[in-house]
């Protein structure tokens, strides 16, 4: 058996049973697919999150809310891309906006029964939450 010294690469969305008959290094390391972070809105409910990738496409987001204490649901949203990297045509980065509903007062009768909150307004600010951003698939 060989040692291989090429970069392995990066998982696949159909699975290859591989022809090569070099084996990888034990120090060898998979690219990254994926950036994780987390961090708190700030008081408009925004936050830039600088990725811990450079991806070459639009990657998927998914954001969650890590602890809220009046229990009121928070939707996350991106903004606008922050774009760098060679000739500034890949993603580095992301604004993303977060809302909070609102519970709806009393007045508002039917509605407050069959909802209990607005899910079309509130200011999300300071909420901690964590982001993750995936390569697309190719």
């Amino acid at each position: 058996m060989l040692l291989s010294s090429a970069v392995p690469g990066p998982e696949a969305t159909n699975a290859v049973i591989g022809l090569s008959e070099a084996v990888s290094r034990s120090d060898h390391r998979h690219p990254r697919l994926t950036s994780t972070t987390t961090q708190n809105l700030d008081v408009a409910g925004n936050a830039t999150v600088m990725f811990t990738k450079v991806f070459p496409t639009k990657p998927g987001i998914a954001c969650t809310a890590n602890k809220i204490t009046d229990n009121l649901p928070v939707t996350f949203e991106v903004s606008s891309w922050v774009m760098g990297g060679a000739g500034g045509v890949e993603y580095t980065g992301c604004v993303i906006h977060g809302s909070k509903a609102q519970t709806l007062p009393a007045v508002i009768g039917l509605l407050t029964v069959l909802l209990g909150f607005n899910i079309f307004q509130g200011n999300a600010a300071s909420v901690e939450f964590s982001c993750i951003a995936v390569q697309a698939s190719n």
